[in-house]
Formats: C-alpha cells, sequence, structure tokens
C-alpha cells in the first residue's frame, strides 16, 4: 500500500470512531447532570474527593451502614477490617488529608489529583504519628495514575528500606473506581446514597480518561479488530507521548512569540525548555512541571514586576510576580506589594508566597493530563493560534486591570 494511501486508510479509521464518538456523545449529553462539579473544582481534594471518601471509610459515616465501606477499602491492600478494630476516620488531622485510626495503628492517606508535592510531607506524617503513640504505621499515596511520590515529599522514608515499605500506591483509575463499584453494591436499598456515588463515580472516570461506555468501547474494539486496523492504531499509541510533547512544545514557543511580537521582554526565569519537557512527560519521579514564560514589566527599587504565564500540575494560569533582587519570588509576598495585590480585583485568593496575585484562564488547557478536549485540540495549528491569540488578549486585559503603573506612580508619591 503506497503512502498516500494509508494516509486515506488512517483517516477512514479515524472517522469511523468519529462516527461512533458522535452517537454516545449525544447519550452522554443528555445524563452529564453532576452536583459535585457544579458544587465545586472537580480536582479540589480537600472539599470534595477527600471528604467523600472519608465520608465513605468512617464507619460511623451518615451513610449508616458501619465498617461496610472500609473493609472493601483495605481488601484493596490485602488488609483487613478485623485488623483495625473500632477504626476512626479523621479529615484533615494534622495536614493529613484522611487518617483511620484503631489503637497503636494509623493508615495515612494522602490525596493528590494536581496538588504539588510538599517538603518532607510523607515523612512529616509518619512522625506525626510516631509522636502520637503508633506503633504500626502504613502510608496511602492516592493520584490518578498511582504514581510514586517525589523524593522531595518522601524525605527520611527515601532512604529506610524498613520505612519505605509502609507506602502503598494508589489510583483512582486501578483502585479507586473499583472500590467504588463494590460500594455500590451494598446500597442498593438506599437510592439517594446510590445515587450519590454514582455521580461521584461518573466524576472520577472522567478525571481519569474512563468515561466511555462499556457500549462504545465495544464497538470501538470491533472496528479496530477488523483487517488490521489494530496495527495502524498501534502507531497512534506509540506516538502518544511525541504528540504531547510536540503539541505542548509548539504552544509556548507560539506563545513567547505571540508576546514578544507586543514589544514584552521574556525572561530566562523558570522558563520552559526542552529538557524540563522532557522531565514532565517522561519521568515518573522527581518531575518538575513549574514553568512558563515570565514577562518583564516593570522595576520598583531593585525588584522587578512580572507576569508570569505558568503550567503547573493543573491548568495553565497567570499572575503577577517579583523577582526580589532579578532572582527571588518569594518577595512577591512582602507587605510593599499588598496594596498592588489589592488592585488585582479578579484574582483567587492571596495564599502562595510566591505570587502578588495569580488567576486561572476563563477558557484553560491541562497540559499534565493531556485529556479534555480544548487540551487536545492545541495539536491542530489553526486552533492553537487562535487559542494563543485569546489568551493572550485575556492576560494583558487582567495586565490593565492590575495597572502596575498606578501603582508605581503610589509607590513614588509615598
Amino acid at each position: 500500500m503506497g503512502y498516500e494511501n494509508k494516509l486515506i486508510y488512517m483517516q477512514t479509521l479515524l472517522d469511523k470512531i468519529g462516527v461512533i464518538d458522535f452517537k454516545y456523545k449525544k447519550l452522554r449529553e443528555q445524563d452529564d447532570f453532576n452536583i459535585f462539579g457544579i458544587l465545586r473544582s472537580k480536582t479540589d481534594e480537600v472539599r470534595i474527593h477527600s471528604r467523600f471518601i472519608a465520608e465513605l471509610l468512617n464507619p460511623t459515616g451518615s451513610h449508616r451502614l458501619g465498617d461496610t465501606f472500609l473493609k472493601s477499602f483495605l481488601e484493596l491492600f490485602n488488609l483487613t477490617v478485623t485488623q483495625y478494630p473500632n477504626a476512626r476516620v479523621h479529615k484533615e488531622y494534622n495536614d493529613i488529608d484522611i487518617l483511620i485510626r484503631s489503637g497503636i495503628k494509623a493508615i495515612i492517606i494522602e490525596n493528590k489529583i494536581w496538588a504539588r508535592d510538599q517538603k518532607r510531607q510523607l515523612d512529616r506524617y509518619h512522625e506525626i504519628m510516631e509522636a502520637e503513640g503508633a506503633q504500626e504505621i502504613k502510608i496511602i499515596y492516592l493520584t490518578l495514575d498511582g504514581k510514586e511520590p517525589s523524593d522531595f515529599s518522601l524525605g527520611a522514608l527515601k532512604t529506610d528500606p524498613k520505612l519505605y515499605k509502609k507506602l502503598f500506591l494508589c489510583s483512582y483509575g486501578n483502585e479507586i473506581l473499583p472500590w467504588l463499584d463494590s460500594c455500590l453494591k451494598e446500597v442498593s436499598t438506599k437510592p439517594t446514597l446510590r445515587e450519590t456515588i454514582v455521580q461521584y463515580k461518573k466524576l472520577i472516570e472522567e478525571l481519569t480518561g474512563n468515561s466511555m461506555p462499556a457500549e462504545e468501547r465495544i464497538e470501538i474494539k470491533e472496528l479496530l479488530s477488523e483487517n488490521d486496523n489494530i496495527l495502524k492504531a498501534s502507531k497512534i499509541v506509540k506516538n502518544w507521548k511525541h504528540i504531547k510533547w510536540y503539541t505542548e512544545w509548539d504552544f509556548w514557543n507560539e506563545l513567547e512569540a505571540e508576546i514578544s511580537n507586543d514589544g514584552f521582554s521574556i525572561l530566562p526565569n523558570e522558563k520552559f525548555d526542552a529538557q524540563k519537557l522532557n522531565s514532565v512527560i517522561h519521568k515518573n519521579r522527581n518531575r518538575n512541571p513549574w514553568f512558563g514564560i515570565m514577562i518583564e514589566l516593570a522595576h520598583h527599587k531593585d525588584d522587578i514586576i512580572c507576569l508570569y504565564i505558568r503550567r503547573g500540575t493543573r491548568n495553565i494560569y497567570c499572575g503577577i510576580t517579583v523577582l526580589g533582587n532579578g532572582k527571588d519570588r518569594h518577595k512577591s509576598s512582602s507587605s510593599e506589594y499588598d496594596q498592588l495585590a489589592l488592585m488585582c480585583k479578579s484574582t483567587i485568593e492571596r495564599k502562595d508566597e510566591r505570587w502578588v496575585a495569580k488567576k486561572y484562564f476563563s477558557k484553560p488547557v491541562n497540559f499534565e493530563a493531556f485529556s479534555d478536549k480544548r487540551t487536545l485540540l492545541i495539536a491542530d495549528p489553526s486552533f492553537r493560534k487562535q487559542y494563543i491569540a485569546d489568551l493572550w488578549s485575556e492576560a494583558k486585559a487582567y495586565l490593565e486591570e492590575c495597572n502596575i503603573d498606578g501603582f508605581l506612580t503610589t509607590m513614588v508619591s509615598n
């Protein structure tokens, strides 16, 4: 088969998959109401996921089913509920997302969807439990895909084999979804609880890329089983990481060009490059997804006030940051910039010491997940060009609102 014929064949295969997807998309849209997504951000580890999971695990929870859900959860890790008699479940206990405590035994559950690891986080939680008299401690590190915690988070757990054996990896896709299925089997006579778990399960399926109904999976499987369709599809699978890499690489380079064309200077601080991109796409541990484009806006004394458009573990976002002496971003939390923070009215709450203010874009993309429609369409050059233009326009509108010139004038007059 010639090269052009192979391309036509591949396009036909993709078009057929598109027809199947369109059919089931209509069915999904008829039942897409989800109370969790409406009330909170879908990736809110604390207010949605940890609290809901903890409530199910709690033997004295409002579900009134005792340790039924805790039993099936412990079985995921070859543990039994009899090993944890009279277990108590705590939410947000000394910064621990979920804590299961039974006498001298403790299970720490650290819940990570997109939040970054903190310094010695797991090690510190282990020390807290030891200080409280726990002698048998296990740590469950819960993520979307079951990845390992970073060395930054592990601390002493990394270097001590005995401590490291206490760590269990858990994923929403491979463990939590089957656990929710087992929970549903227990609530046939409780319609409100059943529907709540069903909606939460749909949310997890969406976050983990498992939202495709079984019937659609079967149709696609049958299509790929025809002739040598599976061989064509395997080329897409083998090149998926390359697609991710070049999609994001093209995005940052074209965004940089758009910014530069407007006469702004881009600083080297925390700037995207091939090495950083290789790290986030090809590594499982010790990844650094926090990079982007930092734009010089103005000078105040020895500081540089910047607009930073940044990637992270969630959607890309932007904000005002300050480089103290042109280097250290922690100067952003100085009281000297409190007034500037107040002037940026539409920003999210000022919590991070490395930001004066920051905000999420109205139409964000998430390169970390690389699964939602808008992010995937960034691979299309025409879509990417328009998206970058819209994003940069929104960023410039945000700069006008922050009125940095007005802030500097006020500082001079004072």
